[in-house]
Formats: C-alpha cells, structure tokens, sequence
C-alpha cells in the first residue's frame, strides 16, 4: 500500500510539473495570454511602439474588424484622440451596442457588416440564445465543434472587402488594420490584397489559434499574403520575429500575430525586439 502511495504522489508530481512548465513555456513565448490587454502584447504595442510612427500625422487611421463591444476602439481613442476610427461588426446586437457607446465619438464609425474576401453577403453563426456572442464566427464548426455549442442561430449579414469599403469612404492609408473575427481572419485580408499590394497598410495585428483549424487556414498563407511584411508575435515585454516562414510556427493556440510593412519593421526600437525569444 505504501508503495502504492508513493507511486500515486510522483505520479500526481509528475503531471504537475509537467502542467507548470507547459504554462512557463506559453507565457515565454506569448501563446494563451489571452486574459488582458497587457498580457496580449496590444498595451505595449499601442502605447509605446505605435505613436513612434504615427505620432506626425494629424489624422491616423485605424480599422478595428470584429469590434464587439469596443474594448479595442476605446483604447485607441483614448491613445490617438486625433485619430479615425472605423469598427466593423456583423452582429446587429453588438453593432447597435457600439453606437450607442461611442455616440459622442465623431471619429469612430460603425459598419454593419462582416468583412472578407468579396463583397456580398454571408451567414453570421452565433449560440441559439442570441446573436451577441463574442465567439459569432463565419464559420459553423467554431462553435459547434470547437466551444461545444448544441444548435445555433444562423443570421445573413452583409460582407464588405476593405478595399471596397476605402474606394467607398474615400480612404487612402490604413495605419493600423486590427483583424479578430473567431476564424475568418485570412478571408478579411483576401480583401484587402489591393491596399496590401500597394503598400498603404503599415500594421496589420491578427489572431491566429484553434479557429483556423476550422477555417482551414495556416501561417503559410498569411506569409503568402503578406510577403513585404515582416511577422512577429506579440509579447506583453516586446515583439518576437518569427522570420521567414517555418513549419514551426504553425500552433494552433491563442496568439496575437502582428505583421509591420518592412520598411518600418527596421525602424522598430531594438528594446522591443524580444530575438532571445524567436528563431
């Protein structure tokens, strides 16, 4: 029995262990820091490293797709007051949400719309109890397979490219391009291939985690789509580079992925450049 004991308390030991430096290796390398904006990497990133780019034009602009309730938005207005705001949300609850709490805000507005690779429309998937959630997704089996939901609402939104929208709001430059849209995060740059092509989107900061395996998108195509960028993963102390495209960086776990136009990715501070840390 005491034996048996023994056996039962290294193995429990063991897995301990093992669960704590599986935890220590997330947190090294910025995978499942999803709790708060510090541990994602986005307070740093737009607090510090942003306005060293943008801080000598009078009006940045900046395109928040998948807004929900705002929480990006806000930050950014609260960061660049100057600045020009357009949130993109499908859902009808969470878009008439946004207005009412930017209501005051002149530089923000709200697009009813999902946004992807073609202009059309689309079905939005959400729990059966309503369509508010923020796991909504163009894609059913997020839900379904992926957070366990039973049955589903299914509701036609109207999808618009990026590209489109900037010929429509008569938008040159993107300074920043947030994508959050639980899986359809390669289909909303698929739209925007023309401003990417010409070089008139300096950041682009994207999820990328299980919701891809849903999607059937990897690392490889967002490196195919965005080769005159230079790609690192966000870390609540700096920036990771991954460098050129590796197998390796194919984890299908919550991580924010932040792709900068090369020219500016030389001029990033090298005190936030976390190299130890990448390849």
């Amino acid at each position: 029995m005491k034996k048996l004991m023994y056996n039962i308390i290294g193995r429990l030991r063991g897995t301990f262990h093992r669960k704590k430096l599986r935890s220590q290796y997330y947190s090294y390398f910025g995978f499942l820091q999803w709790q708060n904006a510090e541990l994602t990497g986005e307070s740093l990133f737009l607090e510090r490293i942003l306005p060293q780019f943008i801080k000598e034009l009078k009006s940045p602009v900046f395109f928040d797709v998948g807004a929900n309730e705002g929480e990006y938005s806000a930050r950014l207005l609260s960061v660049f007051p100057n600045c020009r705001v357009e949130c993109f949300e499908p859902g009808a609850l969470p878009a008439s949400r946004l207005r009412i709490r930017f209501q005051d805000a002149k530089n923000l507005t709200v697009n009813e719309c999902a946004v992807g690779g073609e202009c059309g429309s689309s079905f939005l998937y959400d729990y059966a109890y309503g369509n508010t959630s923020e796991h909504a997704s163009l894609f059913a089996d997020v839900l379904l397979k992926h957070h366990g939901a039973k049955k589903l609402n299914k509701t036609e939104v109207l999808v618009k490219t990026i590209d489109q929208h900037c010929l429509d709001a008569k938008i040159f430059q993107i300074s920043l391009l947030k994508i959050d849209t639980e899986g359809s995060e390669f289909l909303a740059l698929s739209g925007a291939r023309g401003k990417i092509n010409e070089g008139l989107i300096d950041f682009i900061q994207f999820e990328f985690n299980a919701m891809n395996v849903f999607s059937r998108t990897f690392l490889y195509d967002f490196y195919n789509i965005l080769s005159n960028y230079e790609i690192y993963r966000m870390h609540r102390a700096g920036l990771i580079p991954l460098g050129a495209y590796s197998p390796r960086e194919e984890v299908f776990v919550f991580h924010n992925l932040l792709a900068v136009r090369r020219p500016l990715a030389h001029k990033i501070p090298e005190r936030y450049i976390l190299r130890d840390r990448g390849r």
